[in-house]
Parts: C-alpha cells; structure tokens; sequence
C-alpha cells in the first residue's frame, strides 16, 4: 500500500512539473511581442502571395502530374489576368500591407507586384505594361495547356 501510494506520488510529481513546464512554455509564447508576430505573419503573406503568382504563372505544367490541378488553376489565372487587366489590387497585398503596418513597418503603396518589380527591374509599371502582362500570362498558360493536351492526345492514340 506504501509502495503504491508512493508511485501515485511521484507520478502526481512529474505531471504537476509537465504542467509547469508547458505553462512557463505558453508564458514565453505569451510574451512574444505583438509586433513581431505581425511581422512573421506579413513574411508569410508574402511568400504565399509570391507562391501563388509563380502557381498562376508557371501551374500548367503541374497538368503533367495531376490531371485535376486545372481545376484550381484556371480560376487562378482568371484572376491574375483580372488583377493586370483592371488593374486591381489583390487582398493578399492589402494584408500583407495592414499586417506591416501593426508591426510598425511601412506598408506598400502600390500593390505587390508594383512594389517589388519596379524595385527590381522597372523604374515605373503603366497601364499598359499591365496589359502585357496579362496578355504574357494569357499566353504562357495557353502554351502550357496547349502542349500538355498535345501530350496527352498523342498518349491516347
């Protein structure tokens, strides 16, 4: 009976420590200032924003592997082309910007592609560099879809 209760013990000990740890562990999470997280979240708008560009650009050829990707792609590139064509602003830059902004950076003035193109290549991007590159994106995706049924047509016969 000693023997037991003295398991129970030690047992009742090493939970009531693995609760303090994970309660000093949520305290430290706890103290992560709001900034950063901010942060770290507009660096993860980011690379997905980037991530679905080169999807909308490039995601044809995911066709070669998985039959059903046209399915998501197309309506990406719907709207890509929507967003150059009228040249409207994409949510994710208005997160990614909002986001920035409460961790005390500077959002972007102009949409994502804008900002980081014109700080890469372009001194300015005008309306109708927006038209070409709707009409590029119309064109590469159209090439790909082009090719892969070429592909797939000549694997049925």
């Amino acid at each position: 009976m000693v023997k037991c209760v003295t398991q129970q013990i030690q047992i009742g000990d090493e939970l009531t420590k693995n609760i303090k740890t994970s309660q000093n562990l949520y305290d430290k999470i706890l103290r992560i200032p709001k900034v950063m997280i901010y942060s770290l979240l507009a660096d993860l708008i980011l690379i997905l924003h980037f991530c679905f560009i080169l999807f909308v650009i490039f995601g044809g050829v995911l066709l070669i592997r998985w039959n059903w990707i046209w399915k998501i792609h197309l309506p990406a590139v719907i709207w890509g082309v929507l967003i150059q064509y009228l040249q409207w602003s994409c949510p994710l830059t208005h997160l990614e910007s909002y986001l920035r902004i409460n961790s005390g950076e500077s959002g972007y003035e102009t949409g994502f592609i804008e900002y980081f193109v014109t700080a890469l290549v372009y001194p300015e991007i005008t309306p109708q560099m927006h038209l070409v590159a709707g009409f590029l994106l119309i064109l590469i995706n159209l090439a790909i879809y082009l090719y892969i049924f070429k592909i797939r047509t000549k694997q049925n016969i």
